[in-house]
């Protein structure tokens, strides 16, 4: 009797953790510490706060939703395969996630300021083609593959500071790749389409250098240092910057470096001539506003805030004059913009400018509006727009609050403008003449820019 009793106990617990393992969420899921055994989970949010410690264990291989992780987080697969997420992973500031396989990333990816995203084995982005959209790694942030990247859409952003380690072959399918921080490939890397773009204080370092890009534009424009420890092909000249510097052999490869130049120094300037203490941005009574503060100035003439959609094609809304006697202070110096023509997700970024003329940008920084703004125009609801021709502004009058897309003449979407109900003065400063196309709900409208 004893022993069918055991026998039946040992019976149900399998059953229960069967069930628990084959578990499919359907459902918005913020998880405190602990280890979760999930089949997979459809378009919903899995949420990991800061603080927490998460062990996930995947008996399948799809999440269909996303991934929002301040705390830590690690993904198993149960068979050691590949695990698909396919809506958006974010990483909020000092989060981290870890990956025991291979991983897959079909929509964005940001890596805020010092979090990390670490992968054993291979890693691919399978973003839409010339969705816009990308793998954005912020300050300080790391992404480290153990073994190849493939970025086989979108575009890859890495910023000042940040880290895209790939410890086998990693290649840029797709164009619009900008590298401002460091990149770092133990195999080949290739460069399959272009334009790319390397700025300083960016570098390369690589084993192995494919470009594979076609000429005008060529694969690699602006400035930083790249260095090619292994062979370097390159059937058409590389960039035609010569602030690229190249380290390499020209007996391995052959390869053509157009007009960068030979060396094996970064000729990335010493001379900083603004150091920030404070970057920030925070959305506040239906503006966000960005704030930053200079620790020192040096012969400084001001700051462009710049404004992007996808963090790759910025546009500047205003010239900032340098608040310092003549442009030189050692103490101090508070700034602030405020930005009443943002989309939903919003990136910030400055470009100093010195009083000889040379150009410093500071790091990036990711601003998305409240969910209550997201939300999409219905049928009935109406806009106006005027005047038209329009100038440095334009003025949207909408009966609801929702989001106007605007596109430029070729269809490329150039914002995602949260709009309240009643009339909202949009800046036009930094968009070129022209004519611009605009569609709100089911009401479709156009615009010249004088």
């Amino acid at each position: 009797m004893k022993k069918k009793l055991l026998l039946s106990a040992l019976l149900l617990v399998s059953v229960v953790t069967l069930s628990w393992a084959q578990e499919y969420l359907n459902q918005d899921q913020t998880l405190s510490s602990g280890n979760y055994v999930y089949l997979g989970f459809s378009n919903i949010t899995i949420t990991v706060p800061q603080g927490q410690i998460v062990s996930i264990t995947f008996t399948g291989g799809y999440g269909g939703g996303n991934l929002i992780v301040a705390g830590q987080l690690t993904i198993n697969k149960s068979d050691q395969d590949n695990m698909q997420i396919g809506g958006n992973l974010t990483v909020e500031s000092g989060g981290a996630v870890s990956v025991n396989g291979n991983f897959t990333t079909s929509q964005n990816v940001t890596l805020n300021t010092n979090s990390s995203l670490s992968v054993t084995k291979n890693y691919a982005s399978n973003l839409p083609y010339n969705s816009g959209e990308s793998v954005q790694l912020l300050t300080g942030s790391q992404l480290l593959i153990g073994g190849n990247a493939a970025f086989n859409a979108g575009h890859c952003i890495i910023n000042q500071d940040a880290l895209l380690k790939a410890e086998g072959d990693l290649e840029f399918a797709n164009a619009y790749n900008v590298i401002t921080g460091a990149l770092k490939v133990g195999g080949t890397l290739g460069f399959k389409n272009s334009p790319n773009e390397l700025h300083c204080p960016g570098s390369i370092v690589t084993k192995n250098l494919l470009n594979e890009a076609e000429r005008n534009p060529d694969a690699l424009s602006g400035s930083g240092f790249i260095q090619v420890l292994g062979s370097f092909i390159s059937n058409n000249p590389l960039t035609s910057d010569a602030a690229i510097v190249i380290d390499y052999d020209p007996n391995q490869g052959g390869g053509d470096i157009g007009s960068a130049t030979r060396g094996v120094m970064s000729p990335c300037a010493t001379t900083l001539y603004v150091k920030l203490s404070q970057f920030t941005c925070s959305y506040k009574a239906n503006s966000i506003q960005v704030s930053w503060q200079t620790a020192t100035e040096l012969n400084n003439k001001g700051f462009y805030i710049e404004r992007s959609t996808d963090g790759i094609h910025f546009e500047a809304l205003d010239f900032i004059v340098s608040k310092a006697l003549s442009g030189n202070s050692s103490d101090p110096v508070d700034y602030n913009y405020s930005d009443k023509g943002y989309g939903i997700s919003n990136y910030y970024r400055l470009k100093q400018v010195a009083l000889d003329g040379s150009i410093t940008y500071s790091t990036v920084i990711h601003q998305n509006v409240p969910n209550a703004l997201n939300a999409a125009a219905t049928a009935t609801d109406q806009v106006v727009a005027y005047p038209n021709p329009a100038g440095s502004f334009i003025d949207f009058k909408v009966t609801a609050g929702a989001v106007l897309f605007l596109y430029d003449a070729n269809g490329r979407l150039l914002r995602q403008i949260a709009l309240n109900a009643g009339v909202n003065r949009i800046s036009l400063s930094g968009i070129s003449s022209g004519l611009y196309y605009y569609r709100y709900g089911a009401q479709k409208g156009r615009f010249i820019k004088k």
